[in-house]
């Protein structure tokens, strides 16, 4: 069969479907599907449904929940729920799925909007099937989570079947088994409810830690510990007192070999949606664990992330989360525990051409000078306006392909240090200097007060995937090369060398040495530019101390006084 048969086909294949009245047929099988929650087996069918119809404001609603379960770009289905929700009569839960779409890519401020929109026009029925007051406060906990990013090392990553992600756990260097709840654990609400619950057993024995629905559900899934006795049967469960259990559902608890670390998996507390991963500290000596912390951006995001468990030294850790993941499917990840802040820059900007008013077409892509990897290719858009993400401070090499020409030209732009995220102005200009000229003007002394999250989107949803080797090590300054030996000894005056040979020997080790004094000088400007960058900081400090130390003696109020002093 050719190619051009095969496409043919292809197209002729749903006509011929619908024309023999298998649309009706397809959309019932389709109907029953998303009746179930199925929405991942759904998606092929509604797309070709849509295909036909693009109008129909239902298909489009049915399409973008489904679209939402079907793989990574969970973004994608926004543009269709969105539209199912201009129709005359819209499904109000086109408003709550449209709010999950927004959650679940970071646009928090619009998922609050579309929650509040779903809160207004659903019945209570459907607002009983779909609370949505957990996940309005996720969404805020999520606007200020993601003020505080933080960057791992990530070493491997798996997409699995979610019934059995626990399986694919490397266990070799953490010890102990994941198994399933045994049945004595399990509450007669945790059978009712034909959940898959599962704990962790370490090497050693001693307390084990479960969640479990308990006598009632609530405050949904709660976590309880329990022994095994000498005869082998388990202690009575007893539920973990003070900071651990919320109204909202808790799983997946592990106590590290250090005894100490204690994590587990929450939809409450200040979770940024679905479960995120916490840590606590327990102290035996109290019995009590201490008020939990939020692993962060970008351990945990807006959906499931789950079952966090370390190593005895606490430099590795695995766990699983529904990020980029089809419906029924888990990514499984192996990271360091080491978290490094992320302070990104924004630039906001703008391109023109003196060549060409109506011209405002740019390629940018932007290099990381110090580790050399290229954190950014945009091009402008119809009015040459451009937004780049950038993942620190420093010195970043720009490549702009723009003008009548096309010419490619370069420009060198050194981003400030900054202790929080921001955002600035940028402007690039083609002059005509007797040739095209590339002009880069940066507004560094005139930060943007914007939303930081919906500037760095993309940039937030780069590092959120967690790609293996994503994060790019920082280049360190080279070591001075030595010399192999000392200079004499190796020209060889034992008598087993020619005077010529003992010329070029010392050639060589001029040039080693050369090499060494070139690497020094190196390491020497990076030292002293950092010194500068620290003398800048510590001034700044001196003043502000200064400024506050004046003030306290002026005023009349002790206590405000002191408070200036400390």
């Amino acid at each position: 069969m050719t190619r051009l048969t095969g496409v043919l086909l292809f197209v002729g294949s749903p006509l011929t479907f619908f024309a023999q009245g298998g649309g009706k047929e397809q959309r019932a099988q389709a109907d029953a599907l998303f009746a179930k929650g199925e929405y991942a087996q759904a998606y092929s069918a509604y797309e070709i449904l849509l295909g036909n119809d693009q109008q129909d404001f239902d298909l489009n609603f049915r399409y973008g929940v489904c679209a939402l379960h079907a793989g990574a770009d969970k973004g994608a289905a926004i543009a269709y729920l969105k539209r199912s929700t201009q129709g005359p009569a819209p499904d109000a839960r086109s408003w709550y799925w449209l709010g999950k779409a927004y959650h679940l890519t970071y646009r928090f401020k619009e998922a609050l909007v579309a929650y509040e929109r779903f809160r207004g026009t659903a019945d209570k029925k459907a607002l009983a099937q779909y609370p949505v007051d957990a996940m309005e406060l996720q969404c805020r906990n999520g606007q200020h989570l993601l003020s505080n990013l933080k960057d791992i090392d990530v070493h491997n990553k798996v997409e699995v079947d979610g019934s059995d992600f626990f399986r694919f756990y490397d266990l070799s260097s953490i010890g102990g088994r994941i198994v399933v709840t045994p049945e004595e654990l399990k509450s007669t609400l945790d059978k009712k409810s034909n959940e898959r619950a599962l704990i962790y057993l370490p090497d050693k024995g001693g307390r084990i830690y479960f969640a479990s629905y308990g006598k009632s559900s609530g405050t949904g899934r709660d976590i309880y510990r329990t022994e095994l006795l000498p005869n082998g049967e388990f202690a009575t469960p007893t539920k973990l007192a003070g900071y651990i259990n919320t109204n909202e559902d808790e799983d997946f608890p592990f106590m590290a070999p250090d005894g100490k670390s204690f994590y587990f998996c929450s939809k409450g507390h200040n979770s940024m949606g679905g479960y995120d991963v916490f840590k606590s500290i327990y102290d035996a000596g109290l019995d009590a664990f201490g008020p939990p912390v939020n692993m962060d951006f970008a351990v945990n995001t807006p959906d499931d992330d789950v079952l966090y468990l370390t190593d005895p030294e606490g430099k590795e850790a695995c766990f699983a989360s529904g990020r980029d993941s089809k419906q029924g499917m888990l990514h499984v990840y192996r990271v360091s525990t080491a978290q490094s802040p992320v302070n990104i820059t924004v630039l906001k900007g703008s391109f023109a051409s003196q060549f060409d008013e109506k011209d405002r077409k740019a390629h940018i892509v932007v290099l990381d000078m110090l580790t050399q990897e290229q954190v950014a290719d945009v091009r402008t858009d119809i009015d040459g306006d451009y937004v780049l993400s950038l993942p620190r401070s420093g010195r970043y090499k720009f490549t702009v392909e723009a003008g009548p020409g096309g010419k490619t030209h370069v420009g060198m732009v050194d981003i400030p240090r900054n202790s929080a995220p921001s955002a600035y102005r940028q402007e690039m200009t083609l002059v005509d200097q007797g040739g095209e000229k590339l002009m880069i003007k940066n507004y560094f002394d005139q930060p943007l007060d914007e939303d930081m999250i919906a500037l760095a989107l993309d940039e937030i949803l780069r590092r959120a995937r967690l790609d293996v080797g994503s994060r790019a090590p920082v280049a360190d300054v080279p070591e001075p090369v030595q010399p192999a030996a000392d200079a004499l000894t190796r020209a060889g005056f034992a008598g087993d060398i020619t005077k010529t040979g003992a010329l070029e020997l010392a050639q060589r080790d001029a040039e080693d040495l050369g090499r060494a004094e070139a690497a020094l000088k190196e390491r020497s400007a990076a030292a002293y530019g950092i010194a500068i960058e620290n003398a800048a900081i510590a001034e700044v400090a001196t003043r502000k101390a200064e400024s506050l130390v004046a003030e306290a003696d002026q005023s009349q109020d002790e206590t405000a006084r002191n408070e200036k002093m400390m």
